[in-house]
């Protein structure tokens, strides 16, 4: 099925469930499928010409109202032209406006330059509470409205126009925060998104005929132990060769120690490389921290968890060895979460990790910014830049 007839019927399903839901076109509904939505709703499938500002600033309108607008254009159009509406009438007044940018990137090359996106993700990624998301098939685009619509927040929704090979199967069940493993392996991972998760799955078997087990990774049906063997040896990666590594591109002086900085999960993978490297690793800052691996890995009964597990193993005996951080200052580690959207789990790691290492004796600053701060880059950036100042002096370089 191709991509555009998938939304129109989902979009369709959506509009019949909730008569808050509504979609507005900038003159291109034929070509993005939406075009009969108005023959079923012709009160809430609207059309503003051309005129792609005004579609953003009338879809801003209508959801002070309580209504759910979609609006939808392509995605160079969705984007980047309208770009000052989208953050300042819907991102900033924190408006519930979703937007479709179809055919991203050179799907429309035959168009010309003017309808290619290439900066379309780096345009929203900076933009504050902006929920990216690209479907790799129709099956996950049907699945996603429904999610898509309940999420109250600005929404960017990219997708190509055609039909692309299907990825899942009727049982898929999509989750529109929480990624998906489709094949597990021991050799390497291969992360995609969109329509380039399909390409990803056929060179997962390319490597496969090449003696090369890759595992698929937008996220987690492998075994919790599994989990854990991979994690220890990302684990090794980190605190050898990428630490060597980036020594050797830094000329760093002998001694001389590096910092690491993770956000969500990453925050985890920082904080563990600077309490059991602390000869590797002068300090690290987590962002959002998700510190509790039993929901990834299983139970830290399991030594390799607990050694991944600094919630778990800061209680242990002889895991951390204490004497290498008798010198250390409470800006050596830093924790920090917001308190906004998508933060309750941040909030509640965060602080449990904050007194388990109070409790260990080992020197640590936490902070917990305000109502506002959601799980989200444009967050992670600010308290980073904070953070970075506090910490090597203002106007530093910070690479």
């Amino acid at each position: 099925m191709e991509m555009r007839k998938a939304l129109h019927n989902a979009l369709a399903n959506v509009m019949r469930k909730n008569d808050k839901v509504c979609v507005i076109d900038a003159d291109l509904a034929k070509a993005n499928g939406t075009w009969d939505l108005r023959n079923e709703f012709p009160e809430r499938a609207l059309d503003v010409g051309i005129a792609e500002n005004n579609m953003a600033s009338v879809a801003a309108g209508l959801s002070t109202y309580g209504y759910i607008p979609f609006i939808s254009s392509f995605a160079a159009f969705a984007t980047r032209n309208v770009a000052d509406q989208i953050y300042i009438s819907v991102c900033y007044a924190k408006q519930n406006v979703k937007i479709i940018g179809s055919d991203p990137g050179i799907f429309v090359a035959k168009a010309g330059g003017t309808h290619m996106s290439f900066d379309d993700i780096s345009i929203f990624r900076s933009f504050p509470d902006m929920v990216i998301f690209e479907p790799a098939d129709a099956i996950e685009l049907t699945q996603a409205i429904e999610q898509i619509t309940d999420h109250y927040g600005p929404l960017y929704l990219r997708m190509p126009r055609g039909e692309r090979p299907a990825v899942h199967d009727e049982q898929y069940r999509f989750d529109l925060f929480k990624a998906d493993t489709l094949r597990s392996g021991s050799d390497v991972s291969i992360l995609a998104s969109g329509f380039m998760v399909e390409p990803s799955l056929r060179a997962a078997e390319q490597l496969k005929a090449d003696g090369i087990d890759a595992e698929s990774l937008l996220a987690g049906d492998a075994a919790p132990r599994r989990r854990a063997e991979m994690q220890e040896k990302y684990f090794n990666y980190l605190s050898t060769e990428l630490a060597a590594r980036i020594r050797e591109l830094n000329q760093t002086e002998k001694g001389q120690l590096i910092w690491c900085v993770g956000v969500d999960t990453g925050a985890c993978q920082a904080v563990n490389c600077r309490l059991r490297r602390p000869e590797v690793f002068g300090g690290a800052i987590g962002l959002s921290g998700l510190y509790d691996m039993s929901r990834f890995l299983g139970s830290a009964e399991d030594d390799l968890v607990l050694r991944n597990a600094p919630l778990a193993y800061l209680t242990e005996t002889g895991l951390v060895d204490k004497k290498a951080f008798a010198k250390a200052e409470e800006n050596d580690l830093i924790l920090c979460a917001g308190q906004g959207s998508y933060e309750e789990e941040a909030q509640a790691d965060t602080r449990a990790l904050s007194e388990a290492l109070t409790a260990a004796g080992l020197p640590a600053h936490c902070e917990f910014w305000g109502n506002d701060v959601s799980h989200d880059w444009y967050w992670w950036g600010k308290e980073l830049h904070l953070f970075a100042e506090r910490i090597f002096g203002e106007g530093e370089s910070h690479a």
